[in-house]
């Protein structure tokens, strides 16, 4: 038997919280439209990822998102969610687990590190990744360390994605002091040079990008 769809109510509940409606996804809290959050959830509804990574959330819109196609895929599917929680307290203290939790999700785990700290774990080598959201800090130099890195861990079909990918604003997220530029789209570009990947802009909201390796060539087949 199939399991029973709880997306609907995920919204429902996500409606009570403005937090999730924020930060460039394209959302609109009033009618409840996930904007490129759609996108997320029927891609990993498509791709039936086993393991899944999403890199930084402000309040865990995407987690939540990938986090319940998992679930309606018959819960065949794990994500780990990276985030120090530098931006405030959201993270810290496994405080992760019981918010996924309220919100009935709960195939997620939640490491408080940066991505350079799971990157240096020995278990990191043993990755197999079907699915990665890149949405952490938007330097050039950050996206550029964290897809290196991860792409070697990418499963063949796997599908990487970048938040951000056409944002060009001063972000204050971390306080003014820290303030500093999205520099994500200077990746991006530099990725549409390579041969080994695929490319696809979604230029809504503040971008998101699809990367994905080259398909191997495809040979003819008599029907």
């Amino acid at each position: 038997m199939s399991p029973e769809l709880r997306l609907p109510s995920l919204i429902a509940a996500m409606a009570d919280n403005p937090d999730l409606w924020e930060m460039g996804h394209g959302q609109r809290q009033e009618v409840k439209d996930l904007g490129l959050g759609w996108t997320y959830y029927g891609l990993t509804r498509t791709l039936r990822p086993s393991f899944s990574i999403v890199i930084g959330s402000w309040r865990g819109f995407v987690p939540l998102l990938i986090g319940q196609a998992i679930q309606d895929n018959g819960n065949s599917g794990s994500l780990l969610f990276i985030d120090p929680s530098f931006v405030d307290n959201q993270w810290k203290d496994g405080r992760a687990k019981d918010y996924f939790s309220s919100y009935g999700i709960t195939c997620i785990e939640h490491r408080q590190q940066t991505s350079q700290e799971v990157i240096a774990e020995p278990e990191f080598s043993r990755m197999a990744i079907d699915l990665l959201f890149i949405d952490g800090l938007h330097t050039e130099e950050q996206c550029r360390l964290e897809f290196e890195s991860f792409l070697p861990r990418l499963t063949p079909g796997a599908i990487a994605l970048f938040h951000d990918s056409h944002s060009q604003v001063i972000s204050e997220i971390y306080g003014k002091e820290k303030s500093y530029a999205h520099t994500t789209w200077r990746y991006i570009e530099e990725l549409r040079g390579r041969r080994d990947l695929q490319v696809f802009d979604l230029p809504i909201a503040q971008g998101v990008t699809l990367v994905q390796r080259t398909p191997q060539t495809i040979p003819s087949t008599v029907l």
